[in-house]
């Protein structure tokens, strides 16, 4: 079976903002299932023994993890024709489409920066929503958990995790600077954000 996990970002107005906020909160508020909850602490032990699909039982269940059960029916309302947000995929709003096969884009991120900076990221687990208002301060938060890395070592860190499931480095910079840039634009244009991950089979 293929399966593609996509992290997606939407720049939105306040009124979107506002009828988007309901739907998004009941979304976030399904937890993580217990046996990804293990599989994270696992991963919070020994991240390295992660980097091989085949040499960690417990590799499955902490990619996924990553995709919120809650988020993946949200999600419909956005690429379902019909679906009660499918407009806001139109004009400019779209911000970054980042797709790895096999791997949530998240979980990259989380394995590049570390738990506790992971922790540290605004949203829950790389679904994100604010209002235009919410932004600036949203920014800050990504910066704080970005503080003191390096470049070439969160991309280096992130492709280990995907090594087997890319052709270049692009999909894991584009990962990696997902909410930097995204925030950074919605700051400089008075608009608010949405960020969702959900996986496609």
């Amino acid at each position: 079976m293929s399966v593609s996990h996509w992290w997606i970002s939407l720049l939105i107005d306040e009124a979107e903002h506002a009828r988007l906020l309901p739907s998004f909160r009941s979304a976030v508020e399904v937890s993580v299932p217990d046996e990804g909850q293990r599989a994270i602490e696992l991963w919070r032990s020994d991240p390295e023994s992660f980097e091989s699909l085949g040499d960690n039982d417990h590799v499955n269940e902490f990619l996924w993890a990553f995709n919120l059960p809650g988020i993946d029916d949200f999600s419909k309302g956005l690429f379902f024709s019909g679906g009660e947000f499918s407009s806001y995929l139109g004009g400019d709003r779209m911000f970054r489409f980042v797709t790895i096969a096999r791997h949530p884009p998240v979980a990259v991120l989380w394995h590049a920066l570390g738990y506790d900076r992971a922790r540290m990221l605004p949203g829950v687990m790389g679904n994100l929503l604010a209002a235009p208002n919410e932004v600036p301060t949203t920014l800050e938060a990504v910066t704080r958990a970005y503080k003191g890395t390096a470049a070439k070592r969160l991309l280096a860190t992130g492709r280990r995790l995907c090594e087997s499931s890319i052709y270049s480095s692009e999909p894991v910079k584009q990962t990696i600077s997902h909410l930097p840039d995204l925030l950074t634009r919605a700051r400089d244009e008075g608009r608010g954000v949405i960020a969702f991950a959900r996986c496609e089979l």
